[in-house]
């Protein structure tokens, strides 16, 4: 219902503006859970949002309009994916904030402009502290984004909901060949998808290829049998299954899943 968009979203907001500070931990992809209007967080959200109007408003009253014109410009440019107007792919992605984090650069840099008006003797430290935050921020992103092992591990463990970082990760030590660790991660994929979706039989098809691969033969048809009763199957699940079937025994049952797959 409308109440609940509306909370779910002042809370994805929070993240953007705790994203925009670093004050969020960044990840390529994000848990964002649904929220009622009374939950704590959403009720946090709110209450952080209300503050911050208060504080723009007594500001503006006082010729000091920037930060009033920050908070508009966040939440105008945050609109079109606030999941409010239309339900989008990804509830919340780091290239959302591209012009949204304008508004709370703004609002920062008139706080800083006007400590230094104040007290000029704080200009070099306070230009250096900045210069070295924001250096190494930037360098910490940059290192993560240069290698594709730490980018999905920490994917992996800032959204403890999503396969998409094990799955990826998987692919990474699959190309590096080092199996194990590749299999190990496709099942953590397989686990965390929803059962009948294309995430979870990708997943648990390149994790049962692993384990027939290096002769797990009922743990591989055991995945790929768990996969068939979910449905649907695609061509390659069942080519596999009839594989794993023929390799495990059972040949009439392999026939049968070759049967099927010719009448797809």
């Amino acid at each position: 219902n409308a109440a609940d968009v509306f909370a779910s979203a002042s809370v994805i907001f929070s993240r953007y503006l705790g994203l925009s500070f670093f004050i969020h931990p960044h990840s390529i992809v994000y848990d964002v859970g649904r929220y009622g209007p009374f939950d704590p967080a959403a009720v946090g959200a709110v209450l952080l949002f209300a503050g911050l109007g208060v504080l723009a408003v007594f500001a503006a009253r006082r010729e000091d309009r920037i930060h009033l014109f920050a908070l508009a410009l966040f939440f105008l440019a945050l609109g079109p994916v606030s999941q409010v107007l239309a339900p989008l792919q990804n509830r919340m992605a780091d290239r959302y904030l591209l012009l949204a984090v304008l508004g709370p650069m703004l609002s920062l840099s008139a706080v800083y402009l006007s400590i230094l008006e104040r007290i000029s003797r704080l200009k070099l430290p306070m230009v250096s502290l900045l210069i070295a935050v924001v250096g190494f921020l930037g360098w910490e992103r940059a290192s993560t984004y240069a290698s594709t092992e730490a980018l999905f591990l920490e994917a992996s463990i800032r959204a403890p909901g999503s396969p998409l970082g094990p799955y990826q990760l998987g692919t990474h030590y699959e190309s590096l060949e080092r199996y194990q660790e590749a299999e190990l991660a496709y099942r953590e994929a397989f686990l965390r998808s929803e059962k009948g979706t294309s995430d979870r039989r990708k997943a648990g098809n390149n994790w049962a290829r692993m384990l027939f691969a290096r002769g797990a033969i009922q743990e591989a048809r055991a995945v790929y049998e768990t996969l068939y009763q979910e449905g649907p199957p695609s061509g390659r699940i069942l080519y596999n299954l009839a594989k794993v079937r023929a390799r495990d025994g059972d040949h009439e049952g392999s026939k049968a899943a070759l049967e099927e797959l010719r009448r797809r």
